[in-house]
């Protein structure tokens, strides 16, 4: 079954990824140009990985999706019923760091994470070279792999 982790970065550097996600498929597939891409693809020993990129487009509500995620996760990691912090003084600051986000990268896997243990680490250099949190649907993560805030399940 397909997994996924969203990468909310900082920096906007769309050639950096190209070059991370090369380092698994020198010939991965690129919607778009290297410095403005929308989507890539690339095949691990099993498996694929796909990245998605999300910028605010400019629009209000529901057309921009961009906004409609970082808002979601953002007000997500806000809620104390929602996301307990490992170090709850650092809550606000995590929030803020989520809205100065300028690009959002989904990332899907599969079968899974697991079906080539480069695809993690793909998401990490990501977040690494774009000054970017990892959130895994469970776990808000640095580019270490430190959680920082967990879900309430």
């Amino acid at each position: 079954m397909a997994e996924s982790r969203t990468i909310f970065c900082k920096d906007r550097k769309f050639r950096e990824i190209v070059e991370v996600v090369r380092l698994l498929d020198p010939d991965c597939s690129i919607e778009g140009t290297e410095a403005a891409w929308t989507r890539l693809r690339a095949r691990g020993t099993e498996g694929e990985i796909r990245l998605t990129v999300l910028v605010d487009n400019g629009e209000e509500g529901d057309r921009n999706e961009f906004l409609r995620v970082l808002v979601r996760t953002a007000k997500t990691a806000r809620s104390t019923t929602s996301m307990l912090a490992v170090v709850e003084s650092e809550r606000e600051a995590i929030v803020a760091f989520l809205y100065d986000a300028e690009l959002l990268v989904g990332v899907v896997a599969e079968p899974g994470f697991d079906a080539d243990p480069r695809y993690e680490a793909i998401v990490s250099e990501i977040a690494f070279r774009c000054n970017g949190l990892i959130f895994d649907g469970l776990h808000l993560l640095n580019a270490m792999g430190d959680v920082l805030m967990r879900m309430y399940v």
